[in-house]
C-alpha cells in the first residue's frame, strides 16, 4: 500500500468529521487551505484535507499530498513536513487530580529529521489519537516506496498520453468479447462514444479497431491491468481504477440488470484485481442509474 491509497483508505476514519477525500474535496475548502497555509501546493495534488475551523472555511486543519502534509493549528503559524523526514509521533498522557477529579491531558510530539514538534495545545478540536495513528502510520509507509512523490488526483482520462487511454480501451474491448466472443452494435457503439470523448487520436483510433477486429491477438486482461499500473506515473492509480470499472458497468448494462454486476465473472475477478470494493462499486453503480 503506498501513501496516497492509505491516507484515501484510513484518513477519513482517523480524523473524522471535517475529513475530504480527493477527489470530494470541496473548491472552498481547498482553496481556503492553500492560499491560508499551504501556497506552494498544487489542487490537483491535494489527497485529503481536514478542516478544523467553526464555519467550515478550510483555513485551517491539516492538508495531506503525496509527499508531505500541511499542519495549520488556530492562531498559529502553520507547519510542512515532509514525509521523507517525518520519524513517529508519541502520545502521552498526563494525568491530574484537582478536588478528586481526574484530569487528562494528551501531549503529543512529533519527530522529524530535523525538529521535535509540539502539536499538545493545537489540536483542541481533533481526533488526537487517529492523528498519531495516522501520521504514524505514514512514517511506517514512507520507506517502502521507491520514491515519494505527487500525483494528479483529478486527472482526466482525456489529458492522459495516448497509449495511456489504448491500453485502458482495450480492457473495456475485452470484456465486450468474453460472453460471446464479438462485438455487437451496441456494445461498438458504447466504445466509440468513449473514443470521441477522450479524445483518442486517428491513429490510436486505426490501432484500436486492428484490435477489435482480431480476438484471437487480444493481450490477456490482466497483462493489460499492470501496464496501465506502470504508466500510472502522473495519476493515482486509484482514480483509473474506479473510472475503468465504471466504464465496465456501463458496457454490462446494455445487456443486463446494473444490480446482477456480481454474477458477472470477469467483473467479479477484476473486481479483487482493482482492491475495489463491494461498498464502492454499488456507489458507482447508483450514480450510472
Amino acid at each position: 500500500m503506498n501513501i496516497n491509497t492509505y491516507l484515501k483508505e484510513y484518513a477519513n476514519t482517523l480524523l473524522g468529521d471535517g475529513t475530504h477525500i480527493a477527489p470530494s474535496v470541496p473548491d472552498k475548502k481547498l482553496n481556503g487551505a492553500i492560499k491560508n497555509y499551504a501556497e506552494d501546493a498544487l489542487p490537483e495534488h491535494v489527497v485529503a484535507l481536514y478542516d478544523s475551523t467553526l464555519f467550515k472555511s478550510g483555513k485551517e486543519g491539516m492538508l495531506f499530498l503525496g509527499d508531505r502534509f500541511y499542519f495549520k493549528p488556530l492562531l498559529e503559524k502553520p507547519i510542512c513536513v515532509y514525509y521523507k523526514d517525518l520519524q513517529r509521533v508519541e502520545l502521552d498522557r498526563e494525568v491530574t487530580y484537582k478536588n478528586d477529579k481526574r484530569k487528562e491531558k494528551l501531549h503529543i510530539v512529533m519527530h522529524t529529521e530535523q525538529y521535535d514538534y509540539s502539536l499538545s495545545d493545537k489540536l483542541a478540536t481533533y481526533n488526537v489519537e487517529g492523528v498519531v495513528e495516522l501520521l504514524n502510520g505514514i512514517a511506517a509507509l514512507k520507506d517502502k516506496e521507491d520514491e515519494l512523490v505527487n500525483v494528479s488526483q483529478v486527472t482526466p482520462l482525456a489529458d492522459l498520453p495516448e497509449t495511456y487511454k489504448l491500453t485502458y480501451l482495450k480492457v473495456l474491448a475485452n470484456f465486450t468479447f468474453v460472453d460471446d466472443q464479438q462485438i455487437d452494435a451496441q456494445e461498438y457503439s458504447e466504445l466509440m462514444s468513449l473514443v470521441t470523448r477522450i479524445h483518442l487520436s486517428s491513429d490510436y483510433r486505426l490501432q484500436l479497431r486492428a484490435y477489435l477486429s482480431n480476438p484471437a491477438e487480444h493481450a490477456p486482461t490482466l497483462t493489460l491491468i499492470d501496464e496501465l499500473r506502470d504508466l500510472s506515473t502522473t495519476i493515482d492509480f486509484s482514480i483509473v481504477e474506479k473510472s475503468l470499472f465504471k466504464d465496465l458497468l456501463y458496457l454490462f448494462k446494455l445487456k443486463r440488470p446494473l444490480s446482477a454486476w456480481f454474477e458477472n465473472k470477469f467483473l467479479g475477478e477484476l473486481k479483487e484485481v482493482l482492491s475495489i470494493s463491494r461498498e464502492e462499486i454499488e456507489l458507482i453503480s447508483s450514480a450510472i442509474q
